[in-house]
């Protein structure tokens, strides 16, 4: 929104909750620059653009950047959540929202489940579209895919819906078989997208102009090529995007210490260190030669000094949010890098800021403001590209709503 008159006084950025459009500005030469793409400031004259080594450095260990910061210097973003005002050469920034843990009402599991389902129901209903006879969903076999497909069949069982699911060509197919045996149950048409690897390597640059800033997590190549197999049958593809972050999905070290986790934070400081110190090198060694995927984990953890730190926040931060390289390895990687464990401690900051009085919320909450946004762009640049709407019945404010009363 600018408020004009003769000339732009005053502009307003607003940003939904989810961070499911982006949205960047500018300020240069003493003018106020706004875009919903970062490529878009490339055409302003006498702008020389430079990589945010801070960003980068985000990018590199956890895959995202958690705060207004871009991959490219004194270029930044609204945040999910967001407000930014621009009047008289003063910035202002407000959050007019930020997820909140309501107080905890005494149900039978059965009461949540009854109360998710009927939402559902009820959301994915006002999200069809009038006039379109033919809907897809990417169905990757997991649990919030398959609810979002039963629903859809469920509102509507006269339109035709068509799932998409991904044969990455691998000998696990595990979820292929899961994603087939859903869409028999619910008699769906169930189309196969292969991955062609040459062809993925050929278009990478193609991908990255797409997507704009660097994409670490691998799950934004088979979005593209979900939406544009799913461009040929359907205008509309609906997804089941938020259901991990919302209602606690993952794995259960996500959200809470292994067991051999718990036991080792109980040594005393000194012997920790030396073991660390002397299992690092061997369990690399081990993992290198041996491909096993949890001596992989162990490695990591080894890797990572603040995964053996006394306080939960910087466990989970260093195994959680750091999913690619540990802190430690960016002197190794990048020659800009300073001022060690400030991501760790931005990462901590993040885990406090939550009202939640338990780990488990901190965390989801934490995931909901910077993991979720940055899967989300994921979605919607490649709806946008393929130009094939995406429909997230999990993310309505609704469903947003009753999960965190939960």
């Amino acid at each position: 929104m600018i408020e004009m008159n003769g000339e732009a006084k005053k502009a307003i950025l607003a940003r939904d909750i989810f961070g499911t459009r982006s949205l960047y500005y500018l300020k240069f030469n003493d003018t106020f620059f706004f875009a919903s793409e970062i490529k878009c400031f490339a055409a302003i004259d006498d702008l020389k653009l430079s990589i945010n080594t801070h960003a980068l450095n985000f990018c590199l260990t956890c895959g995202f950047v958690p705060n207004k910061e871009t991959i490219l210097k004194h270029i930044y973003k609204v945040l999910p959540g967001e407000i930014v005002e621009y009047e008289d050469d003063v910035l202002n920034r407000i959050n007019y929202w930020i997820p909140i843990s309501s107080k905890r009402r005494p149900k039978k599991i059965d009461y949540w489940a009854r109360t998710a389902w009927k939402n559902l129901l009820n959301i994915t209903k006002t999200l069809l579209p009038v006039k379109e006879r033919k809907l897809g969903v990417a169905l990757s076999g997991g649990l919030d895919s398959g609810l979002i497909a039963a629903s859809l069949k469920r509102t509507d069982e006269k339109r035709e819906i068509i799932a998409f699911s991904l044969d990455y060509g691998t000998r696990d197919r595990t979820e292929l078989k899961m994603s087939k045996e859903i869409a028999d149950y619910l008699n769906l048409n169930y189309c196969v997208v292969q991955l062609d690897p040459e062809r993925v390597v050929s278009e990478l640059e193609t991908l990255q102009w797409v997507y704009d800033e660097p994409i670490i997590k691998f799950t934004f190549i088979p979005t593209y090529y979900i939406f544009s197999m799913a461009k040929r049958y359907v205008k509309t593809v609906f997804t089941g995007d938020g259901g991990d972050e919302l209602f606690i999905g993952y794995r259960n070290d996500y959200w809470e210490d292994p067991l051999p986790v718990k036991n080792f934070i109980k040594i005393p400081k000194p012997i920790r260190k030396s073991f660390i110190k002397l299992g690092k090198p061997l369990t690399e060694v081990l993992a290198d030669l041996t491909g096993n995927k949890l001596l992989s984990l162990v490695a990591e953890f080894f890797r990572r000094e603040t995964a053996s730190h006394p306080k939960w926040q910087y466990r989970i931060a260093s195994r959680v949010f750091q999913g690619y390289f540990a802190e430690e390895e960016l002197v190794k990687l990048s020659k800009c890098h300073s001022n060690p464990y400030n991501i760790i401690n931005e990462l901590v900051k993040l885990l406090d800021c939550s009202n939640a009085n338990n780990s488990i919320e901190k965390i989801s909450h934490a995931m909901i403001r910077t993991k979720l946004p940055d899967d989300l762009l994921r979605l919607e640049k490649a709806a946008v590209t393929t130009a094939v709407k995406a429909r997230s019945p999990l993310l309505d404010p609704l469903m947003t709503n009753f999960a965190l009363t939960i």
